[in-house]
């Protein structure tokens, strides 16, 4: 898959955060039409990131 111009600049923004050791919280807000956290989930891991999503209970 092709990512999209966000994706890329959050994923950029967290590999430059990991070579200083640092971690990265990223907030995502769902919409109600599509579920971007487990997209970004899997992006991130295949960059050898890791990764954990946290989900509302309402």
């Amino acid at each position: 898959d092709e990512l999209m111009p966000k994706e890329q600049a959050l994923l950029d923004l967290c590999l430059a955060e990991k070579a200083l050791n640092r971690r990265v919280l990223a907030y995502s807000v769902y919409t109600g039409t599509r579920d971007t956290t487990s997209r970004m989930k899997r992006v991130l891991e295949q960059s050898g990131l890791k990764v954990a999503v946290l989900r509302a209970s309402v």
